[in-house]
């Protein structure tokens, strides 16, 4: 006969089992979520410009705050603005950043003052800008015009340049707030499609570290030009949040370009593939480090010795000019015939018809001399973007 006490026991048991039973379900349940949801981060303005440092500045450059020359000094990678090492927090309250979303359906120029490239022309009056010997005329962040102050219109709708087609204009952006209190970031919630011809955004993911560290320099570089939603660092989020574009526009075809060498690219690509997109992306590489065979066969090159060696216009003007092609992709599974207790080693010998072929698995070279077991299956096609 069971007891009170022992009743109240075995209740407490089975609640706590159906609670544990249920907290179980719901994390399998949001895990499904996250595996075929993920979030585009969004950089948050309002906490100021996105500042990098500049030991020295390659040409003279003028303080946006003290309008004073400068040698060295802190340059936002969003619009650009050039200020002295110590004035960077009063630029963060006076001078308003490049923005990633905005309300309403047009994106006026985003003027910054002074510090013009060399030759600049003023886009009115067609004469020389940014000649006189202090910081003087503006460029817009967006589609990189230059104006005379007297010339610039004050509400001109901006049309993003020569590279409207590859950018996400901030008016087409929605953003929204997630997370918990103490971790709450920015997430691009909703884009449309803006009344662009033969619009295809352009999608960059490139790790920071990549080519002895060279990556950093090429994701400032970019981020220069496009929307920085579009931009996504593989050093701090996955691949996942950027190719998520893919999901907010669906009918809209996007190109990705992949900074890195085949090992990032073979991981973009099985990315791709495990997301199972109705609309996938033309893959682009733009190659770095050592491994780059793909990008030679793609015509894209044998890589690039530093970052300062790209220059995202012609990147773009490349990537306009390139034919998709279809990449057959394979999956290669080899096994040892030999049962022998032997330590794993980094290079495994393994044979294939009696002599000894190169081979490509995972990003790292493999040596075939031993007899194996060698199966080729078909797995998947990529789209993928070629210079003829």
């Amino acid at each position: 006969m069971v007891t009170m006490p022992e009743m109240g026991f075995l209740l407490e048991f089975e609640v706590m089992a159906f609670l544990v039973i249920v907290v179980f379900l719901f994390m399998r349940m949001y895990r499904a979520y996250r595996c075929a949801h993920y979030e585009v981060p969004a950089d948050d303005i309002r906490k100021g410009h996105r500042w990098y440092m500049e030991d020295i500045f390659p040409e003279q450059t003028y303080c946006n705050i003290s309008l004073r020359k400068i040698k060295h000094g802190a340059k936002c990678f969003s619009c650009e603005i050039c200020v002295d090492d110590h004035l960077m927090k009063e630029a963060n309250l006076k001078i308003p950043c490049k923005p990633v979303s905005l309300e309403g359906e047009i994106t006026y120029h985003h003027w910054v003052q002074g510090n013009l490239p060399l030759y600049s022309k003023c886009y009115v009056c067609t004469q020389d800008c940014g000649v006189q010997p202090h910081i003087c005329d503006v460029r817009c962040a967006w589609c990189k015009r230059t104006a005379h102050e007297n010339c610039k219109p004050d509400n001109e709708a901006c049309d993003f340049g020569e590279f409207k087609t590859a950018i996400v204009p901030p008016d087409c952006v929605q953003l929204k707030w997630v997370g918990f209190k103490g971790r709450k970031h920015l997430v691009v919630e909703k884009a449309r499609k803006p009344n662009i011809p033969n619009w295809s955004p352009v999608i960059i993911v490139a790790n920071q570290q990549s080519g002895n560290n060279e990556g950093e320099i090429i994701l400032r570089q970019f981020k220069g030009t496009l929307n920085s939603a579009q931009v996504i660092d593989l050093h701090d989020i996955p691949p996942e949040n950027g190719i998520e574009w893919c999901h907010l526009l669906p009918d809209v075809k996007f190109r990705l370009v992949v900074c890195g060498g085949d090992g990032t690219v073979g991981w973009v690509l099985n990315v791709i593939e495990k997301l199972k997109l109705k609309n996938p992306p033309h893959v682009c590489i733009l190659p770095l480090g050592t491994g780059n065979d793909l990008s030679r066969v793609l015509g894209w090159g044998e890589g690039y010795t530093t970052g300062d060696d790209v220059h995202v216009d012609q990147i773009f003007r490349q990537m306009n000019e390139a034919k998709p092609v279809c990449l057959d992709r394979w999956k290669v599974e080899i096994k040892n015939l030999k049962r022998v207790m032997l330590p794993k080693l980094k290079y495994k010998k393994i044979s294939l018809r009696g002599g000894k072929v190169p081979m490509q698995v995972d990003g790292e070279p493999w040596e075939q001399s031993d007899p194996a077991d060698i199966t080729v299956t078909f797995q998947s096609k990529a789209n993928m973007l070629a210079r003829m």
